[in-house]
């Protein structure tokens, strides 16, 4: 989502923000930043109201670029949460990304990564966890009872994959 008039020639405080941490605390030599959704405006809440959030485009662009990248940094905020947008743009990271180069600022209530307008430009990048949906788990518990038929001993083996 981009609730902003920025081009790729004009910034805004975000954009600028994040080229600046890209070049001063993350030593990249370059540095893609893509949308969650397709669309733009200037007020986030007119965003809400659209009919058409992403065009095929804007995945084909995610499913390009983050692949290559050394890692991935995400933070489309509660809105592009709510949208159902972040978790469209997760899906598509699962497929085409080690989980373990995509991280965020920090997360909101709702697990969403926070939007990087008010985190301190060199606020550390945490590991973006995905949500225990994606995990295929299975546990076994083995019960030992005494002579009296009571729990002696009490074995929990849990098996956790990516799924």
């Amino acid at each position: 989502m981009n609730p902003s008039g920025a081009t790729e020639e004009d910034g805004d405080q975000t954009v600028d923000g994040m080229c600046d941490r890209a070049r001063n605390y993350w030593g990249v030599g370059a540095y893609y930043q893509l949308n969650v959704m397709s669309i733009r405006g200037t007020y986030s809440d007119e965003l809400g109201s659209a009919q058409t959030l992403s065009l095929p485009e804007n995945d084909k662009w995610i499913r390009e670029i983050a692949p290559k990248a050394r890692f991935v940094v995400v933070s489309w905020g509660r809105i592009g949460h709510m949208s159902g947008r972040g978790t469209e743009v997760e899906k598509i990271l699962r497929e085409v990304c080690d989980p373990e180069k995509v991280f965020c600022f920090a997360k909101n209530k709702d697990g969403s990564p926070t939007h990087p307008l008010y985190i301190s430009r060199n606020a550390p990048l945490i590991p973006f966890s995905h949500n225990i949906d994606i995990f295929k788990w299975s546990a076994l518990v083995d019960v030992q009872e005494n002579d009296t038929g009571i729990p002696s001993q009490v074995t929990l083996n849990v098996e956790l994959s990516l799924a």
